[in-house]
């Protein structure tokens, strides 16, 4: 995750805590956001809770897709981590 490449001024500001990459559908309305980290289950495909507080290598909590962070960030301090990502309306089709 980390700038579109084109400019290092567009991209997304912010925290992210939790990504949950599933073999289904999720959610059917709005997201409202969990108050607990999310849990494998079946459909889970890989999770990264990024609590890791440091070293480079963030962990999939389904043992399978734990690999190391790109460029310079790496874990130091405390989770959540911060990273710059992407904005939607910014990736190529």
């Amino acid at each position: 995750m980390g700038y579109n490449g084109q400019s290092a001024e567009q991209h997304f500001d912010g925290l992210i805590d939790e990504v949950r990459v599933s073999s289904t559908t999720r959610y059917s309305a709005s997201f409202v956001p969990p108050v607990a980290p999310f849990t494998t289950d079946p459909a889970t495909v890989a999770l990264w809770h990024f609590d890791e507080t440091q070293g480079d290598i963030a962990i999939d909590a389904t043992g399978a897709h734990s690999g190391h962070l790109g460029g310079s960030q790496g874990f130091g301090g405390s989770a959540p981590v911060r990273a710059p990502v992407p904005c939607i309306a910014d990736m190529p089709n």
